[in-house]
């Protein structure tokens, strides 16, 4: 199918658009990367599902805005828009991002801390408390092994007894 001026015009900047998605789309791998550590090999995965889903979502609107039709100027619009973002609007999102994220874990930290504070000062009002009742406890226990060894030794003394009058 041959496409006007105006067409073209639009499948450029469609693919535009593209490339930005897609540069957008690999920063959210790379702030998963900052905040939870990967091996090598999981990052090559990603890099992978990354580019599959960057050129099926790339076909996927081909096929069904162009009837699948993909010309030169198509790549040049997806590598200018990825070049656009990285060089725009990649530094932006990553600091917004990290900001926003590190606001949060600050906030969910702060939300741990006061819930569990009234748990922390039982735990400082009974250390002392918990710790001699540990000892005694401790001592408790020894006693009763004692105790116990000394009631098998006389239940044993008693079962030879009777043993031996049987």
């Amino acid at each position: 199918m041959i496409l006007s001026m105006s067409g073209q015009a639009m499948l450029f900047l469609t693919t535009v658009v593209i490339g930005l998605g897609a540069g957008l789309f690999y920063d959210l791998f790379r702030i998963l990367r900052l905040y939870i550590k990967h091996r090598a090999i999981v990052i090559h995965a990603e890099d992978l599902i990354y580019w599959l889903a960057v050129a099926a979502v790339t076909f996927y609107i081909f096929l069904n805005r162009h009837y699948g039709e993909i010309r030169g100027f198509c790549f040049v619009g997806v590598g200018l828009g990825m070049v656009i973002y990285f060089t725009v609007l990649s530094g932006f999102f990553l600091r917004a991002a990290c900001r926003l994220i590190n606001l949060l874990l600050k906030i969910i930290n702060r939300v741990i801390r006061i819930l569990t504070a009234p748990l922390r000062a039982f735990y400082r009002l009974m250390r002392k408390p918990l710790r001699y009742l540990k000892e005694v406890i401790k001592k408790v226990l020894q006693n009763i092994g004692n105790y116990v060894k000394i009631k098998m030794l006389s239940f044993r003394r008693d079962m030879r007894i009777i043993l031996k009058k049987v």
